[in-house]
């Protein structure tokens, strides 16, 4: 049976101090890619789905691209994110965004994302020895309630300092 939001919540409390001193150990940052990514299982939030990829990014980089259940995971992560912010604009411009000042703005960084999206989804996933590519920057859109606002990349919600 999976945990609970609040148990995961409560172990990602207790771990992440120990790993602020500790960024190196293994054990730990793969401990906690594993917490945020059953989180973001259960909730399906943006905070969740970057911190997964922040610290499975992160065991990637610790393992040197070696490890292709790591690397593989950090592609699907990447293509969630992606999906995610095409999906908050599509939402936007659905929803009278597409008569805003900023529309054409928007609907080109759609059109890019959708060339990524393709782009790596038709990549193979990384095998072992692969590089790490570098995260990404925070492709999470904050849309206003009311959807009167262009959605927009703010400041992450999520910080391992």
């Amino acid at each position: 049976m999976p945990q609970s939001v609040a148990t995961i919540d409560h172990q990602l409390a207790e771990l992440t101090p120990q790993w602020e001193t500790d960024q190196q150990n293994v054990d730990l940052t793969r401990r906690i890619a594993r917490l945020w990514e059953d989180r973001f299982d259960q909730k399906q939030t943006e905070e969740s789905l970057e911190g997964a990829y922040y610290y499975y990014h992160h065991l990637n980089e610790l393992l040197g691209g070696i490890n292709s259940a790591t690397t593989g995971k950090v592609h699907d992560l990447q293509l969630q994110k992606l999906r995610l912010r095409a999906r908050s604009i599509e939402d936007w411009l659905l929803h009278g965004g597409d008569h805003h000042e900023e529309a054409a703005t928007y609907q080109a960084e759609l059109q890019q994302l959708r060339a990524q999206i393709t782009d790596l989804a038709l990549k193979p996933k990384p095998t072992s020895k692969a590089k790490p590519t570098a995260p990404a920057a925070n492709p999470f859109v904050a849309l206003p309630e009311d959807r009167d606002a262009p959605p927009s990349a703010g400041p992450g919600i999520f910080g391992a300092n």
